[in-house]
């Protein structure tokens, strides 16, 4: 599915055809939107987290969650939440679990590898991992205020802030790599097998490889990007305003886009592909390697025998073997006519 959150309004996509599934009106302004494999979930401005049956929009759960100004929602594959509140960063579940970790200017967030681990950065450039207990690990400042959070599966936080998503490790404590995107990022977004980071500037939206800290290409579109988010593969989606999105297949350039809803006018934009499905491939196969060779030049060596040396045995074995059996020849003719 594709979920998109347009006022107080939930619109649901087929994340096959791209055709409008359902939507429903909330009862206050979404903030946050998720699916998993059968449930829709939507965060309203007043605190309101609920689930909707995935096939036709039928609210399933509501759960009141006492927060002042919630601005973020995550969750994780079993459908614990994540919430980022003003000054503090929320984990709740829809059988009433609830905890709260204060973190003051706290901006972005996101599960990590242990869940309920997590990692949130600030509104100054500090970014902070915390354990599954709410206990902090490690902390690193990013000299620019952090727009988005996620998790790479190899154990490090993609975290954007200014131009650059940091690629930082796991306790939260060391920097390791800087990718450039050169330009104020809005999000950020890593794949499931953690070969591909995308970040959102303005209308682009930057393709790296972490291994190499390499871009591989942008995906260029005439409207701002205002979401995005990996699916299945090496699919990427792509959200506007209006509730409308592409989805790009980055190993193949394949693109689609969904269709108006009813009572909706369909808008018109351009988007372009400017990425080597080829160095795609490559980076996604390197990490399905664990990081190693995908394969190995074997050099001949030195002083050793050559195909040629090999071709001349072989030649010379013709020669000897045609000769003797013309010598055969010869003699069986003389034997059987001369005598």
């Amino acid at each position: 599915m594709l979920v998109l959150g347009d006022g107080p309004e939930v619109y649901v996509f087929s994340g096959v055809s791209d055709a409008p599934m359902w939507k429903q009106f909330c009862d206050g302004i979404l903030v946050g939107v998720g699916a998993l494999r059968d449930r829709v979930i939507t965060l309203d401005s007043e605190g309101r987290l609920c689930t909707w049956r995935a096939v036709d929009g039928v609210k399933e759960d509501e759960v009141h969650i006492e927060c002042r100004a919630p601005r973020q929602l995550r969750h994780s594959p079993d459908g614990i939440c994540l919430i980022v509140d003003r000054d503090e960063v929320i984990i709740a579940d829809f059988r009433g679990g609830k905890r709260s970790v204060k973190f003051a200017g706290v901006s972005a967030a996101a599960f990590g590898g242990a869940q309920p681990a997590f990692g949130a950065g600030t509104r100054n450039g500090r970014f902070e991992a915390f354990g599954a207990d709410g206990k902090p690990t490690g902390a690193c400042e990013l000299g620019a205020p952090v727009v988005g959070v996620a998790w790479r599966p190899q154990g490090q936080w993609a975290v954007a802030a200014g131009n650059v998503v940091s690629l930082v490790s796991a306790d939260g404590a060391t920097v390791a790599a800087k990718l450039d995107a050169g330009g104020p990022i809005t999000s950020v977004a890593v794949s499931a097998e953690g070969a591909l980071i995308a970040a959102a500037v303005g209308n682009d939206v930057f393709i790296f490889e972490p291994l190499q800290g390499r871009r591989l290409g942008v995906v260029r579109v005439t409207r701002p990007v205002r979401g995005i988010a990996f699916g299945q593969a090496s699919w990427l989606a792509l959200g506007f305003e209006d509730a409308e999105a592409n989805r790009v297949d980055l190993m193949t350039g394949q693109m689609c886009k969904t269709e108006a809803h009813p009572g909706r006018v369909a808008s018109r934009w351009g988007i372009r592909v400017e990425c080597d499905p080829m160095s795609v491939r490559s980076a996604v196969t390197q990490v399905r390697a664990g990081g190693q060779p995908i394969a190995r030049q074997i050099e001949a060596e030195e002083g050793g025998r050559s195909c040629l040396w090999y071709l001349g045995i072989l030649f010379v074995m013709f020669i000897i073997c045609t000769g003797c059996t013309g010598l055969l020849s010869g003699g069986y003719w003389y034997y059987a006519y001369m005598r």
